[in-house]
């Protein structure tokens, strides 16, 4: 026999699975520190490879100019520069990473509690049948 109640809390929690499963997954493998730190990680690296594709890109284009006054410039004074600059980016991506994925997480660790109370009410519903089913067969068996 088919239960609706059943019926429609499944079918809920397929859709969800299809829609929120890859964030919800972020929830149930990860600590939040250790998601967070994860990806400050990745960001801190690929704004590093970003920084160094873009130092060499900017020389690039103006290689002829740097050569022509390579004699008048305070190379010290520039790499100073280069280097509080990258500091600057790095710092603005690590922040904008760290509440970022924050959020995504906190998000994430809602859906996944949305899922574990659809899960609680299914199995709720699972257990009123095995007792109506296991009250039903008890009755026919005083019957005999």
């Amino acid at each position: 026999m088919l239960n609706e109640d059943r019926i429609k809390v499944m079918t809920r929690l397929a859709v969800f699975e299809k829609e929120h499963g890859r964030e919800n997954e972020i929830a149930s493998r990860f600590y939040k520190a250790d998601y967070i730190s994860y990806y400050m990680i990745w960001t801190g690296i690929m704004t590093t490879i970003a920084y160094v594709l873009g130092l060499g890109l900017f020389f690039a284009l103006n290689f002829e100019r740097y050569m022509e006054n390579m004699h008048k410039m305070n190379l010290w004074e520039q790499g100073k520069i280069m280097i509080a600059i990258y500091v600057i980016i790095l710092t603005a991506m690590l922040m904008l990473s760290w509440f970022i994925y924050r959020r995504r997480y906190k998000k994430a660790k809602k859906g996944l509690e949305e899922y574990c109370d659809l899960l609680h009410e299914l199995e709720k519903i699972y257990n009123s049948e095995r007792y109506r089913e296991h009250t039903k067969t008890r009755q026919e068996a005083e019957r005999r």
